[in-house]
């Protein structure tokens, strides 16, 4: 990466909090460690409400941040059941928040939808409402991570 010194090293800071694949960008060859590639599993709507709030990051990466449930590349993830779910979002690095209440949504809207008790836009409603806060969440914690580490390598952050 080229440029200021300074410049590139607040702009590896800010890029390595904004998701796996972004943390590869470092300023020098020592620091450009790629991290395992991984099977994302967003939960139940999220592809939609992704396009309609107009992330532009990467549906993947956005669902990662936000607690998804992250398996090994080479897994099978066809029959998997809620408890590797939960363990997969468990350990998760990535994510700024757990997606264990996305879990357990689904689980409830699953058994909801097959009793009649729900629609299926009811149910979309309730995810797109967790997700909307989730990525509040996610930002606010992104800003305080990204603040701290400008302050821990010498940056004013007073200043912006």
């Amino acid at each position: 990466m080229g440029g200021h010194p300074r410049f590139c090293q607040a702009f590896v800071i800010s890029e390595r909090l904004s998701g796996r694949q972004r943390s590869i960008i470092a300023t020098s060859p020592e620091g450009l460690v790629a991290k395992p590639n991984v099977k994302v599993r967003p939960m139940p709507h999220f592809d939609q409400w992704y396009g309609e709030r107009g992330f532009v990051n990467g549906v993947e990466t956005q669902a990662e941040l936000m607690g998804a449930a992250v398996y090994d590349v080479d897994a099978d993830v066809t029959n998997m059941d809620a408890l590797a779910a939960y363990n997969a979002m468990s350990d998760n690095p990535e994510a700024y928040t757990s997606g264990v209440l996305a879990l357990k949504l689904e689980l409830k809207c699953q058994s909801q939808l097959m009793r009649g008790q729900v629609t299926v836009d009811e149910v979309r409603e309730l995810f797109y409402a967790l997700y909307d806060s989730t990525a509040q969440l996610v930002r606010a914690e992104q800003t305080r991570r990204l603040l701290a580490q400008l302050e821990e390598h010498g940056f004013n952050t007073l200043y912006g």
